[in-house]
């Protein structure tokens, strides 16, 4: 079945690929799954009897109130893991709480996570120089490149 929000296109409508800002933002996509059609996961000669799994995907996730709907969309198609990485939170206490947030959803539907620690020191250095720009300038691609 497939869910869409009000407004927002289905993943299908975007075509293969990155989105088209993503040059723009100094995006360089290492692997595009499924560009060259539907993926087929590796199987042995003796095992090509077996149904055919679905690709994995690692996603970001940032919390898990908005995670919640990306998650259960994904599953349909992806076997999803998640990894929680966003040091520019603060303070600690904030990160902490977030990622316990994150590791408790992520537990209750079978979700593997990866917690990875609060490292602020490398959000700092990341966006050094930036400090006065807008939000969703430079800074913020600054941070999403080192999320992700």
């Amino acid at each position: 079945m497939r869910r869409e929000r009000p407004g927002m296109p289905h993943a299908s409508a975007w075509g293969v690929g990155p989105p088209p800002q993503a040059e723009a933002w100094g995006i360089q996509p290492v692997h595009h799954v499924g560009a060259d059609g539907p993926v087929r996961p590796f199987a042995p000669e003796s095992d090509q009897r077996q149904a055919p799994t679905r690709p994995r995907l690692l996603l970001h996730l940032c919390c898990a109130p908005c995670s919640t709907h990306v998650i259960q969309v994904l599953q349909e198609r992806f076997q999803v893991a998640g990894h929680f990485y966003n040091p520019n939170i603060h303070p600690e206490t904030e990160y902490q709480r977030r990622a316990a947030e994150m590791e408790g959803y992520a537990q209750g539907i079978g979700l593997p996570l990866l917690v990875s620690d609060y490292d602020t020191l490398r959000w700092h250095e990341a966006v050094r120089g930036l400090e006065d720009e807008p939000e969703g300038g430079l800074r913020c691609l600054a941070c999403y490149r080192l999320r992700l």
